[in-house]
């Protein structure tokens, strides 16, 4: 497909070091507008660093981050986020006994800083504020195939559906970078086709998605770049097809030598 020319996200030879163990060495890519951006490794091969850093969790001992044309090397968590980046986790973090709805809201009351109870209670300015929160969050369930649960409690879902709510509550936040850490760690083959499905229902020119991810038939259906990551290094960049041609990758990560 024809990739825009905006980029959203600039990583330009960014490194991080933790003593004398380089997890990342001067990793370099490009996240186009609209686009979903793969990165595929092995455990350990520095894929949630990469992450960290760009969320503001670890600050880099290398190289420089744009956001939507501006620095944010080395800022904090709650800058970047308001710069535009939500993100989940591998393990979910989910208040169990609020459901789906009051899940979100939590989210979209961290887009403003306000506290999950200011945005839900019945207080003198709130209400309007709430109103239009409680309709994002049910646009956001239903725009990842969850709608059915805005009023189950989270411990009452399947983990499938688990998963997805995760998602809705980052993608409440309207964020132009949504990063999704190993979103179908976990599912079976059902549940990951269903996700697949309801990720490519999120196709919009104004947001693109940082997939990590181990399933490569989730990166072949999804994404449009994959970088390859191994013991922190780069070591392929391009489209999935291409990507899965290269001897490094065919030997590493397919169990195939060339030959």
């Amino acid at each position: 497909m024809t990739m825009p020319d905006r980029m959203v996200l600039e990583v330009r030879d960014v490194s991080m070091a933790f003593g004398g163990v380089r997890a990342l060495d001067k990793v370099t890519f490009d996240i186009a507008a609209g686009s979903v951006f793969a990165v595929l490794g092995q455990n350990g091969s520095g894929k949630t660093t990469l992450i960290n850093v760009i969320t503001g969790c670890y600050k880099p001992t290398g190289g420089h981050i744009r956001l939507l044309g501006q620095e944010i090397t080395g800022l904090g968590v709650a800058e970047i986020a308001r710069g535009g980046v939500a993100r989940t986790f591998q393990n979910l973090r989910l208040f169990d006994e609020l459901t789906g709805v009051e899940n979100v809201l939590v989210g979209a009351a961290g887009r403003r800083n306000a506290g999950f109870f200011s945005s839900v209670l019945p207080l003198p300015g709130q209400r309007r504020r709430g109103s239009a929160d409680g309709e994002a969050a049910r646009e956001a369930l239903h725009l990842l195939g969850i709608g059915h649960c805005g009023n189950v409690p989270a411990k009452d879902l399947s983990h499938g559906d688990r998963r997805r709510l995760e998602i809705a509550r980052a993608l409440v936040c309207r964020p132009a970078l949504l990063i999704l850490d190993e979103p179908s760690a976990g599912l079976t083959k059902v549940e990951a086709n269903t996700l697949v499905t309801a990720l490519r229902g999120l196709g919009n020119p104004a947001r693109s998605v940082l997939l990590i991810e181990h399933n490569l038939a989730v990166v072949d259906q999804l994404a449009d770049q994959v970088l390859v990551l191994h013991a922190g290094s780069p070591i392929a960049l391009g489209e999935p097809g291409g990507v899965r041609r290269e001897p490094t990758v065919r030997s590493l990560y397919l169990g195939l030598a060339d030959g």
